[in-house]
């Protein structure tokens, strides 16, 4: 949902809500995800992450990064350049983030996520419609009517449950 093209697609996941009594849990395996994925040549085996497109969209998410800790965030992986030279950016999770860092009000197209807690399902809407970026959302729940409930109240262009509804890349 997020990596995919190093989460240079317009409808790559930015933003994640998650409800406070499983925050933790939630962001160490995400966490755990994002340092399994492997950067390099696109060509080489088990390689998962590439460069940015240009170094604009690089610089973009440094400052995007930087903006967030400044403000409080706190990285949990990632953060940095790539070691390589070129347009590299490392897998980079965010916590402590809120609406007034840049990562959580603009597109990023780029590898970074910025995860905040939600204290219940209104509070997660709330702030998922906060944006002036509506294109596509996800949801996941174990509740039928609770999925029905909620994916009426986001406003978004496409709104998918319990999956991440961008199609397959060929």
């Amino acid at each position: 949902a997020k990596m995919r093209n190093m989460g240079e697609a317009c409808t790559a996941a930015n933003r994640f809500y998650v409800h406070e009594k499983v925050q933790d849990e939630f962001s160490k395996k995400l966490t755990a995800k994002m340092a399994a994925l492997k950067m390099g040549n696109g060509l080489d085996d088990g390689v998962a992450l590439g460069p940015l497109v240009n170094a604009e969209g690089r610089d973009k998410v440094v400052e995007l990064v930087d903006d967030a800790v400044k403000k409080g965030a706190k990285i949990l992986i990632g953060g940095h350049k790539g070691k390589s030279k070129g347009n590299w950016f490392e897998p980079t999770v965010l916590v402590n983030v809120d609406h007034s860092m840049a990562v959580m009000r603009e597109e990023s197209f780029g590898p970074i996520i910025g995860l905040m807690a939600a204290r219940d399902d209104e509070d997660a809407v709330r702030l998922m419609n906060d944006t002036a970026y509506g294109l596509a959302a996800s949801l996941y729940t174990g509740s039928v009517r609770n999925a029905i409930r909620v994916s009426r109240e986001i406003r978004a262009g496409v709104v998918t449950v319990n999956c991440f509804g961008e199609g397959d890349a060929t």
